[in-house]
């Protein structure tokens, strides 16, 4: 009986031990302690095609963003580019737009002088379709009466 508890607990213990491991786990080095990145934010929902890409450095360092579209079976590479600043606070900015839905991984990598990540962090994020669509009405253009806006305005909330 001992014998069957004690592989019990061994397989809870794998079990917790396991499931806090990422399931993209691509990188294997240190978070960079004068690196952050600002956006986007960890495991974000972005619904307008689109992810800016925002690095906050308080040291001076070269930095790599590699931008990588993850599925099932492959990581494809999107954008990548280096930056280096010899400022003691600095930003790197990058927008990426023309995305289509699916998870999307951001590396920021801290390189030494031979070019080599010394320290990196990953986000991931998720890009979606739009699920509503938004009701423009132009109220400062509108040639018709205000009652014909109210009635307009209700038909397209309504219907």
């Amino acid at each position: 009986m001992s014998r069957r508890k004690a592989l019990i607990a061994l397989a809870v213990i794998f079990c917790l031990v396991f499931s806090s491991v990422p399931a993209f786990a691509a990188t294997s080095l240190a978070k960079d302690p004068y690196i952050t990145v600002v956006s986007p934010t960890k495991n974000a929902v972005m619904k307008t095609g689109s992810v800016l890409v925002s690095v906050k450095m308080t040291a001076p360092r070269t930095i790599r963003m590699s931008f990588y579209e993850e599925t099932k079976s492959a990581r494809r590479l999107i954008k990548t580019e280096k930056f280096s600043s010899s400022r003691s606070l600095s930003y790197y900015t990058r927008q990426l737009t023309g995305l289509d839905p699916g998870v999307y991984c951001v590396n920021i990598s801290t390189l030494n002088s031979a070019g080599r990540a010394i320290y990196a962090s990953e986000i991931y994020v998720k890009v979606q379709k739009r699920t509503s669509d938004s009701v423009k009405v132009d109220v400062f253009n509108s040639q018709n009466s205000s009652s014909s806006f109210w009635a307009t305005l209700l038909k397209k909330l309504l219907g």
